[in-house]
């Protein structure tokens, strides 16, 4: 940041604490596998890819790309927060079905179908609730 006068783009593989340079804040963004892999898995297994190519994690990169844009909500960071990693992946996922589709290499599905086979394949951690048999008898207010 120094070195740049604060106009570097800085991404990490690890989470880091903001940047104060010359009275400006920077927002050090977290760039890893994070957001490609699961958008690519999730495509791949939906469009049963017969391989992974160089171009489905083309298409898995430029789609991270379109969420690079500055948003005012993410103050500043490269990429968008980890709290975006559902809708990223799933728009990954999408974008890298048809990649496949478009190959040769993956199903041959329409865009809706597929839109409607990512929503019907995603898991959405909804629990239960416990039972009131099952929950730890609490200990009685003094």
């Amino acid at each position: 940041m120094e070195h740049s006068d604060g106009r570097a783009l800085v991404a990490t593989g690890s989470p880091f604490e903001p940047v104060t340079l010359n009275g400006h804040t920077h927002v050090i963004g977290q760039c890893n596998n994070a957001f490609v892999f699961p958008g690519v898995g999730l495509g791949a297994l939906l469009s049963e890819a017969s391989r992974v190519s160089d171009s489905l994690f083309l298409a898995a990169a430029n789609t991270l790309a379109e969420f690079t844009v500055a948003q005012e909500s993410w103050n500043g960071a490269l990429y968008p927060s980890l709290r975006h990693l559902r809708q990223i992946s799933q728009t990954i996922g999408f974008k890298v079905a048809q990649t496949a589709r478009d190959e040769g290499c993956g199903r041959a599905l329409e865009d809706a179908e597929l839109k409607a086979a990512i929503e019907s394949f995603v898991w959405l951690p909804a629990y239960a609730p416990e039972p009131e048999a099952m929950r730890k008898p609490t200990k009685p207010a003094d």
